[in-house]
């Protein structure tokens, strides 16, 4: 992972706590519930940990950044929290119903990325469920516009086709059971709107699959 890229997105003091929509989106996905198991991989400051937390799941995250862990620490009292990398998950096999990880792939270089589905697939009950937000490739014309909309260097993050996703997690021992583009940053698919078509540069991709 981009360790500098990613550090350099934690700015925020604690008091200013607040949950995206992205957030809310994956919470909706997952569908948590009393007693559940759920560990979010790279969770930040524990935003989506603690959506997870309050539908009376057993939510725990993992970030190997210590700074990002201290404070998810402090927001989110009712979570459990680990400092750990993507590819060596803390947690004895068959723990969880449901991992999420939103943006995490991209980051990971190619060994690793085998090495993190490995582990997730590891950590998850038969049948369990994985969260996967990732962006799509774009083009030179995609790339020029984002760049308009982002401050500092571009995103180092690989972009993932559908096939080639797909790909990855099947070779990983996963079913790929929904994946769609959104527009939005509240994850609601709007693959037949004309202006998804216009600006597919601006979309990001979700994916459920199960192990």
């Amino acid at each position: 992972m981009q360790a500098e890229e990613y550090a350099g997105s934690f700015t925020r003091s604690v008091g200013d706590y607040r949950v995206s929509p992205v957030h809310r989106a994956a919470a909706r996905i997952v569908g948590a519930g009393p007693g559940m198991r759920t560990l979010d991989v790279g969770c930040g400051e524990g935003e989506l940990v603690g959506l997870l937390a309050a539908t009376g799941a057993e939510a725990s995250g993992v970030d190997f950044l210590p700074r990002a862990v201290e404070v998810a620490r402090v927001r989110v009292p009712t979570g459990k929290f680990e400092v750990a990398p993507a590819t060596a998950l803390p947690f004895t096999g068959e723990t969880f119903g449901a991992v999420t990880a939103l943006g995490v792939i991209g980051y990971l270089g190619e060994a690793d990325r085998l090495t993190f589905l490995a582990e997730v697939r590891r950590v998850l009950v038969p049948g369990g469920k994985l969260v996967l937000r990732v962006s799509p490739p774009t083009n030179a014309v995609g790339q020029k516009v984002l760049s308009l909309f982002r401050r500092g260097e571009p995103s180092r993050a690989k972009r993932f086709s559908r096939k080639e996703l797909a790909a990855l997690l099947s070779g990983a021992g996963f079913t790929v059971r929904d994946s769609w583009l959104s527009l939005d940053r509240g994850g609601l698919g709007i693959t037949t709107l004309p202006l998804l078509a216009l600006f597919p540069f601006f979309a990001q991709r979700w994916v459920v699959a199960t192990s």
